[in-house]
């Protein structure tokens, strides 16, 4: 089982703001951890946990496009209230997600046969990230839009719908994140099956 220790992901280059004291001190005294304490790690932001679960080398390069692919099919309802004459994005998802899963389609698949174990990750992040900034701009779009048409309202009126499209989108970043950890969660359970078995 893979460990890793405050050298290992600070080699990872995460956020500034992730100095190697901080790092050690979020591992609460550990002097390594697993995929597996991670996902409940809540005293450090879920963002950060989502980016070590991926950046980490936890998954291989099927497993993080499968995860990717399953941030993206999440939020791909908003693209398509906003484009619904547009399937490029679908189609996309399905396709990585088709390839991923099965090992012939996935050799012959031209990105993921060129693409490193690191660039998948990077791709597995940029959708998460995404997924996250998607989810709140809708939320933030839906009260805003609501705000545009009370725009001779009063000047309280109108920061309190600021505030609510605030909230509404720090809600909306927190559900995407709580469902990206299932998700990941859900492929370390697979992992475990399958070494047990």
């Amino acid at each position: 089982m893979l460990r890793l220790t405050v050298e290992d992901i600070m080699s990872l280059r995460p956020c500034p703001s992730w100095t190697m004291a901080r790092v050690r001190e979020a591992m609460r005294g550990r002097v390594s951890v697993t995929a597996s304490d991670i996902p409940d790690a809540e005293h450090v932001p879920a963002k950060d946990r989502i980016w070590l679960l991926i950046k980490g080398g936890f998954f291989d390069r099927n497993d993080l496009i499968l995860i990717a692919a399953a941030f993206v099919e999440h939020v791909l309802p908003l693209h398509e209230i906003a484009y619904p004459n547009d399937s490029r994005p679908r189609d996309a998802t399905q396709a990585a997600a088709t390839a991923a899963a099965t090992a012939a389609a996935a050799a012959a698949a031209t990105v993921a046969a060129v693409a490193t174990p690191a660039e998948s990750a990077t791709a597995a992040y940029a959708a998460a990230y995404w997924a996250s900034a998607a989810a709140k701009a809708k939320a933030f779009a839906s009260v805003s839009s609501a705000a545009d048409y009370s725009a001779s309202a009063a000047d309280t009126t109108d920061r309190a719908n600021r505030l609510t499209a605030a909230r509404l989108a720090g809600l909306a970043t927190a559900a995407e994140h709580h469902y990206q950890l299932s998700v990941i969660k859900q492929h370390l359970d697979a992992q475990q099956e399958d070494t047990q078995c």
